[in-house]
């Protein structure tokens, strides 16, 4: 055998048996041998992407986005003009920052009062597993803060939601903590007072919709 052949022989071999970032995906057959450390990857070596949204899951903020929705670089559905309200399920995408709006997205006039109700409240969405509050959540956190400082005598419970992924139990805390952010914005940032702001966490039970980015929410309710 030449040794040009057993060069090459050794470079076939070396490629096979060869795993250059540690996926467990041979270089031979990896589509993308750079994946980063302890990331999951498919038979072919490329990062998984559940929701085949193209954001691989260790950068997505929604592994579950619903097939065909756009989505922005963190793998969250686009909401363009960040009324809380995702593009796929906004009839109107081009609210006024700050404006009140239904759960459709549509704005909704300010009469002067709303002391009847907080149906027309926009609800709060929170990413995969998180209770920390994105920058459309203080845009519809506006609207809640103006609604109460119109109304001084109201007091209203924040309930806490989440999607079923986990266990009940986990699910209701998680819940709770993100009807509790909810209230220490509402306290801190928009100066209403804390005894006028109840929270209660419903967790997983109660869901709106099969879309669990919907679930992953707080609402309100006058106590």
């Amino acid at each position: 055998m030449l040794q040009s052949d057993v060069a090459l022989l050794n470079e076939k071999v070396n490629a096979m048996s060869g795993d250059s970032d540690g996926d467990g995906v041979a270089d031979l057959f990896d589509a993308d041998n750079q994946t980063p450390k302890g990331v999951a990857v498919a038979g072919n070596g490329v990062a998984l992407d559940s929701d085949g949204d193209g954001i691989p899951n260790y950068k997505d903020g929604d592994v579950f986005t619903p097939k065909g929705i756009n989505v922005d670089e963190t793998g969250m559905p686009r909401d363009s003009d960040m009324d809380g309200v995702p593009d796929h399920l906004d009839k109107e995408k081009n609210t006024p920052p700050g404006a009140l709006v239904n759960f459709k997205g549509q704005t909704i006039a300010n009469s002067g009062s709303l002391t009847n109700s907080t149906a027309l409240l926009p609800s709060i969405y929170f990413k995969f597993n998180s209770a920390t509050l994105s920058t459309s959540s203080y845009e519809s956190l506006t609207a809640v803060a103006r609604y109460l400082k119109e109304n001084p005598k109201i007091t209203i419970v924040i309930r806490g939601y989440s999607d079923p992924v986990g266990s009940e139990s986990y699910n209701k805390a998680l819940a709770l903590r993100r009807a509790k952010a909810v209230k220490k914005a509402l306290n801190e940032v928009f100066n209403v007072k804390g005894n006028r702001l109840q929270t209660v966490a419903i967790g997983e039970n109660d869901k709106l919709s099969d879309n669990y980015k919907i679930n992953r929410r707080v609402d309100f309710k006058l106590k």
